[in-house]
């Protein structure tokens, strides 16, 4: 899920992956976000709110959480559920 909203939110944007890069401070040699998106190199954890920034969309959208708030979900709840779309949708 992650991949495919990154993708969603990139291009609402009108950003290309390239773009993205740059914003994330990438060099622009970069092919990170296209690594991200085709799941061969995980997202690391400490870049979604910059992401997310960039993006200007929350992380609950990012991870697909958008018809839900985080007062839906306990703190484990939320944890649990975010290891597991990271583990099995960015490998």
């Amino acid at each position: 899920m992650l991949p495919e909203n990154l993708r969603y939110y990139r291009k609402k944007k009108n950003m290309t992956q390239s773009e993205l890069d740059r914003a994330l401070h990438y060099s622009d040699t970069s092919v990170i976000v296209h690594m991200w998106e085709r799941r061969r190199k995980k997202v690391p954890s400490e870049m979604i709110p910059e992401i997310c920034d960039v993006l200007n969309c929350t992380p609950n959208q990012l991870f697909g959480f958008a018809d839900r708030t985080l007062a839906d979900f306990s703190t484990d709840d939320i944890l649990e559920e975010l290891r597991r779309r990271i583990s099995n949708n960015i490998q």
